[in-house]
């Protein structure tokens, strides 16, 4: 009656169909008093679960996952993908590479070597420069690593963060102090990303934080 070609007719669980329809076509036949719902078809994903504590210590997870705050949360965390093929650049104290939260099944980490800009210099036994991935800055323990590896384990880490799989790349803008940072250093690490020195300057879906 309105145009367009069925493909699948349902019958038994549900009383409907789908078909090939024009933007046109489907408001029409959604206007018709016979018809309850017209939706545009989408792509569906399997979906992970993570149960939460019940100390409400992972309060963070059990919010995003949520419309509104309306309830107190129902201890999951429910998410569609750990998000593997984006990178996130963290502007921060750096991040501890070598922490639990970010190694893989074998062992490999999801921190790539980043840059360091603050003044200070912190580098990893063997390695010969300081790529922001040693366990520095703040207000923890030089070995846990501190307010940059907090935050990106909140974005990445396997246990606390909201993207489980995400590859993060320490942009070290304070100094392992947690002090001594300058919008020059911001400025300076933000167009680093856009320069011929990142070697992933392309690469899509990307963030900052």
């Amino acid at each position: 009656e309105y145009g367009g070609e069925v493909r699948v007719t349902l019958q038994n669980a549900v009383r409907g169909f789908s078909a090939n329809l024009s933007e046109e076509q489907a408001l029409r036949l959604s206007e018709d008093p016979r018809v309850r719902l017209v939706e545009e078809n989408a792509r569906a994903y399997l979906s992970s679960e993570q149960v939460l504590p019940p100390d409400n210590s992972l309060w963070n997870l059990d919010r995003v996952d949520q419309r509104t705050a309306v309830g107190s949360g129902n201890d999951r965390y429910r998410y569609c993908e750990k998000a593997s093929s984006v990178i996130v650049y963290t502007l921060d104290t750096g991040i501890n590479k070598k922490h639990t939260e970010f190694l893989t099944s074998s062992g490999a980490s999801r921190v790539l070597n980043g840059v360091k800009f603050a003044s200070d210099t912190w580098v990893w036994p063997g390695e010969a420069d300081d790529y922001g991935t040693y366990p520095c800055g703040g207000w923890q323990d030089n070995y846990a690593g501190g307010h940059g590896t907090s935050v990106a384990s909140l974005i990445g880490g396997k246990t606390l963060g909201v993207a489980k799989g995400v590859q993060l790349v320490p942009l070290r803008v304070f100094h392992c102090s947690g002090s001594n940072g300058s919008v020059e250093h911001l400025c300076w690490a933000l167009d680093w990303i856009k320069s011929t020195s990142n070697p992933n300057r392309d690469h899509r879906p990307a963030l900052v934080n």
